[in-house]
């Protein structure tokens, strides 16, 4: 038998487990996965394993790698590592695995993932089912022995998947698996660097390294952007009873004003009047008075003044309030969707279609072929709730 030992406790080969205290906070579920064994595939490698730059190549072999975990009632698996295994020979569409397939692996994995365990393989044959066929569980159990290995075997023209894990002796089939999201630098490292041995048929274009790069990290730490509404409130209060005292200071030096010509005329007319009376009582002579036609405009009473004070106040009180609405509504310029456009991928929601996407994320729906590519997406139409989908720039 040819086997990878890693870790030796008690003569016997198995991969390191630690005890953890909690599960991912962010995963999605694939296909309906029970009992106490969970296995967890983390975003980058998901893509990596289902990436449709692949699609020339008639069969693909990739080593998985991670490490195990244990929690009080369930053990878990987290494969957050692959590398493509290249110039494997085949014998009746079964991989060749000798000791130099051993050495090259464990070569491969100090390289791209030290800190990793082996975990087990994927297998990936264009048009031909994913099921487990006796000269492929007698290829896992003999190259890949031991507890806990997992057989990832997939149909990328079909879109079909299985996964089996190995314990006990058996290969049991799992009915599904989680998709689960964190960092991981070294995955994203070595798709980048892959990306050289892309063939020149496919173009660089329907590959978006910074997506790749940068996705994660928005999801993972953006920002809570909302507004300071107790600033702007406070701000716009306080303009509010400056602008008010400053109507209401105007007015009342205007009515001072006013109210002190007044007394000033009624002064002068009081001792005009008592002057021509005493010059009356020491002549003989009348003093004819002669009424004069002209323009005199009747003084506003206090009343009236008060009521165009309270109408100013109340026309320019409505301008600071249209501003500070303005000033509401600026933060929300940055809406879900550039902020969506900008973490390079969106999550499909129940009700979604390629349209309905593109129109809510770049106003055009006609990106959906560009969309689609990008994706590996062959019928716009097949796109199910929970996918996730990387976004052209």
């Amino acid at each position: 038998m040819i086997e990878i030992i890693q870790k030796k406790d008690e003569g016997k080969a198995e991969t390191q487990e630690r005890k953890i205290s909690s599960l991912p906070k962010n995963f999605r579920q694939i296909g309906s996965p029970n009992g106490v064994k969970r296995i967890y595939m983390e975003d980058f490698v998901y893509t990596y394993l289902h990436s449709e730059y692949r699609k020339l190549q008639e069969r693909r072999v990739c080593i998985l790698t991670g490490r195990t975990e244990k929690t009080e009632d369930s053990f878990c698996l987290y494969i957050n590592g692959a590398f493509e295994f290249k110039d494997l020979d085949y014998r009746d569409f079964v991989p060749v695995f000798n000791e130099a397939s051993r050495e090259e692996i464990c070569l491969l994995m100090k390289q791209h993932f030290p800190e990793s365990d082996l975990l087990g393989w994927f297998y990936d044959q264009k048009g031909v089912s994913p099921k487990l066929t006796p000269e492929l569980e007698k290829l896992h159990k003999k190259f890949f022995g031991g507890n806990n290995r997992v057989l990832f075997l997939s149909d990328s023209l079909e879109k079909e998947e299985t996964i089996y894990l190995y314990e006990d002796q058996v290969t049991h089939r799992q009915n599904g698996y989680y998709i689960y999201y964190e960092r991981n630098e070294r995955m994203q490292e070595y798709m980048i660097t892959s990306r050289e041995d892309t063939p020149e048929e496919i173009k660089p274009e329907e590959v978006r390294d910074e997506a790749l790069k940068n996705y994660r990290e928005m999801f993972l730490n953006k920002p809570d952007k909302q507004p300071d509404s107790k600033n702007a409130l406070l701000y716009a209060t306080g303009m509010l009873v400056v602008l008010v005292l400053c109507i209401t200071g105007i007015s009342l030096f205007n009515n001072y004003s006013k109210m002190k010509n007044i007394e000033d005329t009624v002064a002068a007319m009081s001792g005009f009047l008592s002057g021509e009376k005493e010059a009356v009582e020491d002549t003989e002579y009348q003093v004819v008075i002669e009424e004069v036609a002209g323009n005199v405009e009747p003084q506003e009473t206090e009343s009236d003044t008060e009521e165009q004070t309270e109408q100013m106040i109340s026309a320019d009180a409505e301008e600071p309030q249209q501003e500070t609405a303005e000033t509401w509504t600026q933060p929300e310029a940055v809406t879900q969707e550039n902020e969506t456009l900008q973490q390079g991928f969106y999550i499909v929601q129940p009700g979604d279609s390629m349209t309905s996407i593109c129109q809510k994320i770049y106003q055009d729906a006609g990106r959906i072929e560009e969309l689609c590519e990008l994706n590996g997406i062959d019928e716009a139409d097949k796109i199910y709730a929970g996918e996730k989908l990387i976004l052209p720039q």
